[in-house]
């Protein structure tokens, strides 16, 4: 047994494991609903790994089907054809996909920020929807109207130095703190940067559980005329730490990051890979997770928050030919027990990734619009 051969089955062992000690998560008590037609589980959202008898989402059919067409698509093929990628200098199985979408990276215009944050009094301890509302026609409608106010004066002047100033970290500890994380106004602080400051990330892996490697990690920043989505692919699990060095390289040299689900997972799930390896990241970038924001906007109004679902119901954008985020660990581990006649089961994955990255700009670039042109509710404690 070769060491690729003995990789493939120290996963297959251990994925065993996991669902062996948990079981069909979906029938215990409590456990959201199994997927069904129209349902997938939500990505990320617990350690869930389809059994052979679980439904597949809508319109992907069953998936042995799914394998068995994305493995002919493939087959034949040599790696850096069927993937477009080209092989990395610094792992001979590490592999790097560029492509480009015209959709660019849109922040929340300077001037909207400033009149957003500096006209939101319930940004002060002691302001909520009612007094903001006496004060407002008492005359102070402003932060810089409350300077001189006896009980809000001095807290509004500390706010307004860490806008004078350019301090979004620290206002976005502030929104958090009033209105939470996900707070629309939040999305503001964008206007803090340029579109090149802005990184956005979201990986592939073998599981949800920690050790687990990272086969994919995906990679959008802004370039002239577009954005550019760069994919680090690990075609054996030898290449991981090539990857991991390469994608954390990227995230330091960025101020913000942008994700979906990634502050509960890929943020996290990078810096625990880039530790293991013993070169822990440093950096500490502003953090938008667009999935708060997104269930804050339309939950109630789409079937769930999903990327997929808000891609079609809200971007009007849809994945053809594309692989349910729950079959990637099973996909790699299929790939690794053949590499050569079972690729399109590592292109499956690449295309689905390049969905969610490409999806991810346009949702930040809605979301951010969407507060600039006021079509979601104002910003208040309690919205």
């Amino acid at each position: 047994m070769n060491d690729r051969d003995r990789i493939a089955d120290l996963l297959r062992r251990k994925l065993e494991e996991i669902h062996a000690r948990d079981g069909d998560l979906s029938a215990r008590a409590g456990a959201r609903p199994a997927a069904g037609p129209g349902r997938t589980p939500r990505r990320f959202a617990e350690p869930w790994r389809p059994a052979a008898t679980d439904p597949v989402p809508a319109g992907s059919g069953d998936p042995d089907a799914t394998r068995r067409d994305w493995i002919a698509r493939y087959r034949g093929k040599p790696l850096g054809r069927a993937l477009d990628a080209q092989p990395s200098s610094e792992h001979r199985e590490l592999w790097i996909h560029r492509s480009r979408v015209a959709e660019p990276v849109v922040p929340v215009s300077r001037d909207v920020a400033q009149r957003l944050l500096r006209g939101s009094l319930w940004l002060l301890s002691g302001v909520r929807d009612a007094t903001a509302a006496r004060l407002c026609e008492g005359g102070a409608p402003s932060l810089e109207s409350l300077t001189n106010h006896p009980r809000f004066g001095q807290e509004a002047r500390r706010l307004l130095a860490r806008l004078d100033r350019g301090d979004p970290a620290g206002m976005m500890a502030w929104i958090g703190d009033r209105g939470g994380r996900a707070h629309p106004l939040a999305l503001g602080l964008t206007a803090f940067f340029e579109p090149g400051d802005l990184l956005f990330l979201d990986l592939e892996t073998m599981g949800l559980f920690g050790g687990s490697p990272i086969i994919l990690a995906g990679l959008a920043y802004a370039v002239e005329g577009g954005t550019e989505i760069l994919q680090l692919i690990a075609a054996s699990p030898a290449a991981e730490r090539a990857l991991v060095a390469e994608a954390a390289r990227l995230l330091s040299a960025h101020r913000v990051l942008v994700t979906f689900n990634g502050r509960a997972f890929d943020h996290p799930y990078l810096c625990a890979r880039a530790a293991y390896y013993g070169a822990p990241i440093a950096c500490d970038p502003v953090h938008f997770d667009l999935l708060g924001f997104s269930r804050r906007t339309w939950r109630g109004t789409v079937p769930d928050c999903r990327l997929d679902t808000l891609a079609q119901h809200v971007l009007g954008m849809n994945r053809d030919f594309d692989v349910p985020g729950s079959l990637v660990p099973a996909f790699y581990q299929d790939f690794l027990r053949d590499p050569d006649d079972h690729l399109g089961l590592l292109a499956a994955i690449v295309v689905h990734n390049r969905h969610d990255m490409a999806q991810t700009v346009r949702l930040f670039t809605t979301l951010c619009a969407g507060l600039e042109s006021g079509t979601r509710r104002g910003p208040s404690v309690s919205s």
